[in-house]
């Protein structure tokens, strides 16, 4: 018994280290991303400042994000579920990912039912599951487009692309990036790993078809 302990005591301790190494490095981060911004605040306005708060602004919703992420590995956290609307989940989306807010409509097409269309969610991490299956299709796309469409009670995110190198099961794991992809993209190979595990939490699946040149994601949203 004694040597089966052990192994599991290194498991639990690399874990724990793990988990608070992760929230030490976005600790840090936090003081320098303030105190940049309490600095360009102080600079004359220009378009250098409003790009710098950009920046700085982004930096903060990816350490938000991280921050988001690790909840979720650690199995630290706890839902907030309330109704919202598809068009709410959406909205609040677009606004973490890093896109420009002018291209957002060359990069996004949405086409989405008259009336609103409600489910229950947690607006912390379903805009997040959202968000990561939108940069996918845009990053990994041919186009650099995403189709966003809900019928049916079917949310489906489509984009035109070659057929994957890897098979889908295999891209659903942390830190699998497709062979082909250009390596000048960033990423860390989490999206659809996070994608699941949030839509598991909402007692919903993802699904996927590659059909006629084109990536298809599929969440049925009458499901859970």
């Amino acid at each position: 018994m004694e040597k089966l302990d052990k192994p599991l005591k290194i498991i639990a301790d690399t874990t724990a280290f793990r988990t608070l190494f992760t929230r030490a490095i976005m600790h840090e981060l936090k003081t320098p991303i303030g105190k940049g911004r309490i600095i360009v605040e102080m600079i004359e306005e220009g378009v250098n400042k409003e790009r710098l708060i950009n920046v700085f602004r982004r930096l903060d919703d990816i350490v938000n994000e991280f921050a988001k992420i690790e909840r979720l590995a650690a199995k630290n956290y706890e839902m907030n579920i309330k109704k919202c609307s598809i068009k709410e989940i959406l909205a609040a989306s677009f606004d973490i990912l890093m896109i420009n807010p002018d291209r957002l409509k060359e990069k996004i097409s949405v086409k989405l039912p008259s009336k609103n269309v409600y489910i229950n969610a947690d607006m912390d991490f379903m805009p997040l599951a959202f968000k990561n299956l939108i940069d996918n299709a845009i990053k990994y796309g041919s186009e650099g487009q995403v189709a966003i469409t809900l019928e049916r009670g079917i949310l489906s995110f489509c984009n035109k692309g070659e057929v994957l190198d890897k098979l889908f099961a295999k891209s659903r794991e942390p830190f699998i990036h497709s062979d082909k992809k250009d390596k000048t993209v960033g990423g860390m190979g989490l999206g659809l790993y996070i994608v699941e595990n949030i839509l598991r939490l909402h007692k919903l699946k993802l699904d996927y078809e590659y059909k006629e040149g084109f990536h298809c994601f599929f969440i049925n949203l009458t499901a859970s």
